[in-house]
């Protein structure tokens, strides 16, 4: 069976989905990824942060990371968390799925 969904930059995500904390965070996460066309592994390689956890976030296995992070990742794209995650292409990407989700 097929997954229905809608792409969010480089992810599917399935329709009716509410989007929580941790899905804003994962959203930045690829947004930031794909708008600056770094790979993963070499953010979390020059933020000081675990590639495997960072991994999981990315592919929706893991629910959670820590605080410490989290802000290492946002530093790493010279925004602090706040900004992080509400930046404009997230934003639009959270919205967009809190519409459908409703």
């Amino acid at each position: 069976m097929k997954s229905i969904g809608i792409k969010v930059v480089s992810q599917f995500i399935p329709i009716g989905h509410k989007v929580k904390a941790m899905d804003s965070y994962r959203i930045a996460l690829i947004s930031h990824l794909d708008a600056t066309g770094q790979s993963l592994r070499a953010v979390c390689e020059q933020a000081g942060v675990s590639y495997e956890q960072m991994k999981k976030v990315k592919q929706n296995k893991s629910k959670s990371t820590n605080v410490d992070d989290a802000v290492r990742i946002a530093n790493h794209f010279g925004k602090s968390l706040d900004e992080f995650l509400k930046s404009e292409s997230a934003a639009k990407n959270a919205e967009i799925l809190a519409l459908l989700g409703q």
